[in-house]
């Protein structure tokens, strides 16, 4: 993933779920995986937990 943890934290929060949805597919056309994969490939702990929560949203 490779991220700047402000800007994970920034992108996660601030959008809605049709952007988050939007940005989930972008991401995995240009990472061939999904972006929860890479999140919990880059992150640890309840950090990761919580955005792995905020990602997932009501699934």
């Amino acid at each position: 993933l490779g991220t700047r943890d402000s800007d994970l934290i920034r992108l996660v929060v601030s959008r809605s779920e049709i952007d988050l949805a939007e940005i989930k597919y972008a991401y995995h056309v240009l990472h061939q995986k999904p972006l929860e994969d890479a999140i919990q490939g880059d992150t640890s702990g309840a950090y990761r937990d919580g955005l792995l929560a905020l990602v997932r949203g009501n699934q």
